[in-house]
């Protein structure tokens, strides 16, 4: 009998697993319009796909996954594989800033640490899966929280790579200087919808100002997480022949000159960080254009 048992229940568990896809449109709350490239990522199996400009997402997803919608502007939303069968559209709701009640209170004061520069003419691509951070130095060891985040995309190619989403990340520094624990312990996403400054806002999750410093730093997504897509290059072979060849459209990150000339940028290409050294004279004093709002 349990053995009868077993094989009844196994094929439920097996349609709790089945492979569906979800096609439709994702709008906002208030007025009903499209939100343009939103991030749709599912759990436990890490997926990430994004919306188009008219909002129009598909994706794959189990019964049985989670899925988190994100987008710049707007609160993001939770919806379990099984609620989105009879789900046509996913809604989100705008984040609305008020003004805060007029009090006597201490004055809040914020600053911009990292890279404050307005353009550059290089950039830096990595693969997908790679790591990179920048180290922002604690200068007098103040106490405050990292309100906000940024990081300047380029689009030099005009492929659109800085519509590709990433992760954001924080970290500690470890014994080497290298970047450590993470410091921010949810999962945030980002797809930026312009070329320059993408600035995120982190500040729910109150994250403390490490006295020694920290790492802000981008996750890219391993091609198991997203579907990168391809763009037709031409290639000079050593002969002098020219082929047509295939390349992944990548996340470009702006590389500019560091105030005080000091190299602060770190990779991670597989497991290990290693302290970025910018090949060529051209790009020698230049970091990888990030930065934090910190709230004091």
């Amino acid at each position: 009998m349990k053995k009868l048992l077993l094989l009844l229940l196994l094929p439920i568990g097996a349609l709790a697993q089945e492979t569906r896809w979800w096609e439709g449109k994702i709008i906002s709350t208030t007025n009903k319009e499209a939100v343009s490239f939103a991030t749709v990522a599912s759990y436990p199996v890490f997926r990430v796909s994004s919306a188009d400009e008219a909002g129009q997402a598909r994706f794959s997803y189990a019964l049985t996954d989670t899925i988190k919608v994100f987008c710049l502007g707007f609160e993001s939303r939770m919806v379990l594989g099984s609620q989105l069968v009879n789900l046509p559209e996913i809604t989100l709701k705008p984040v609305v800033f008020q003004l805060n009640e007029v009090q006597v209170r201490n004055k809040v004061m914020t600053e911009w640490w990292g890279t404050t520069k307005k353009r550059t003419r290089f950039g830096l691509s990595l693969i997908p899966g790679a790591k990179l951070a920048l180290f922002i130095p604690n200068n007098g060891a103040k106490e405050g929280t990292i309100s906000k985040v940024r990081y300047f995309l380029t689009n030099f190619g005009r492929d659109g790579g800085f519509r590709i989403p990433f992760r954001v990340q924080l970290y500690t520094v470890g014994r080497k200087g290298e970047p450590d624990k993470l410091l921010l312990k949810d999962v945030v996403m980002v797809q930026a919808v312009h070329s320059g400054w993408t600035e995120v806002d982190i500040s729910q999750y109150q994250v403390a100002l490490p006295t020694e410093g920290f790492f802000i730093g981008m996750e890219f997504l391993s091609k198991e997480e997203y579907d990168y897509q391809t763009e037709k290059i031409t290639v000079k072979q050593k002969d002098g022949t020219k082929t047509k060849e295939n390349r992944l459209i990548q996340v470009t990150v702006g590389i500019g000159e560091d105030k005080d000339g000091i190299e602060n940028t770190w990779m991670n290409m597989k497991t290990v960080w290693m302290k970025k050294s910018l090949n060529g004279v051209i790009m020698q004093g230049k970091n990888a254009m990030m930065g934090a709002e910190i709230t004091f």
